[in-house]
């Protein structure tokens, strides 16, 4: 897919969340919520959509289920923004498949992940995401993320920079200074886009080219707001939006991806399912907590004169 106007190697640039897997209580995917919140963060003015992440509870879904929910996920969008899944399995040959298997159903671009069980030596780990990135034309996301216990080092991403599909790297380590690192490393061979333990005003000042977030589901309005201005220049409003949103960051961080973002849909009104077990659910302070949050936001945005009930 060719995005017209858009900088950045591969094409993709702004807000792209993560999206959430809506299931029903039987476990099935929820066809009609998972329609609904896409059009819904589409209106906002997200650049893409990445379903089969973290956030979309990647780690706990059968390939079944994901091709599932990546064809209703392709269905829907129609091409209005590109389809950027996850691939996360747990052995190379079935992480190969699935890039096939993605590329097959529609995607426009992947995030390529590995999940560790043991000691992963660098070349291993080369090899892991140069297969992947081998097994399809489309363009490969790297996504480095200690929670799945693959840190991929500066050395091993400078040696992947130079394969042909692989276009951007996206890293939740908190390390603001690793991307630097990277940045040093590979000069504009990668793009980089921010994570939710980054902050995102600071990336896009190194020169990064947006937001893949579970937060960004959440609040998508503001999201885009906050890359809208950031790219006008007007740092001020750029931070007071960035304020806005970091707390419900550092929640998303300290609760975890899908219990968070599935819990904060609720309180927006979209029923997307509970989180998958063994996951843990909200307390109801900290539901508290998550509402207030969001409030927070919604207020933030009416001093900036843009609609409370967009959030």
């Amino acid at each position: 897919m060719t995005i017209d106007g858009a900088a950045g190697q591969q094409g993709f640039r702004g807000i792209i969340p993560y999206l959430p897997t809506p299931l029903t209580r039987g476990g099935d995917i929820d066809d009609r919520a998972t329609r609904l919140l896409i059009d819904r963060l589409i209106d906002a003015g997200v650049d893409g959509i990445s379903p089969l992440g973290f956030t979309g509870e990647a780690q706990y879904l059968d390939d079944a289920h994901k091709g599932r929910l990546l064809g209703i996920v392709v269905d829907q969008v129609e091409g209005r923004v590109p389809v950027i899944p996850g691939v996360l399995a747990p052995s190379t040959d079935r992480a190969v498949q699935q890039c096939r298997a993605a590329e097959q159903g529609g995607a426009d671009g992947l995030v390529a992940m590995c999940q560790t069980w043991g000691p992963v030596e660098p070349e291993q780990l080369f090899d892991h995401f140069a297969s992947m990135a081998g097994a399809t034309e489309l363009p490969v996301t790297l996504y480095r993320q200690p929670a799945l216990g693959a840190l991929v080092d500066v050395a091993t991403i400078t040696r992947l920079a130079q394969l042909p599909t692989v276009r951007s790297l996206k890293d939740a380590s908190t390390d603001t200074g690793f991307l630097l690192q990277v940045q040093c490393a590979v000069g504009d061979r990668l793009d980089l886009f921010a994570a939710s333990a980054h902050v995102p005003l600071l990336v896009w000042e190194m020169g990064g080219v947006g937001w893949m977030a579970g937060p960004a589901c959440v609040v998508p309005n503001t999201a885009a707001a906050l890359f809208a201005v950031f790219g006008a220049g007007d740092r001020q409003r750029a931070w007071q939006l960035q304020r806005a949103i970091w707390p419900l960051c550092r929640f998303f961080t300290a609760h975890g991806p899908a219990v968070v973002v599935k819990a904060a849909l609720a309180l927006r009104g979209l029923d997307v399912g509970a989180a998958m077990a063994p996951q843990r659910r909200l307390e109801a302070s900290d539901r508290a907590q998550l509402g207030q949050i969001l409030a927070d936001i919604a207020r933030a945005r009416a001093a900036l004169d843009l609609d409370p009930q967009l959030l």
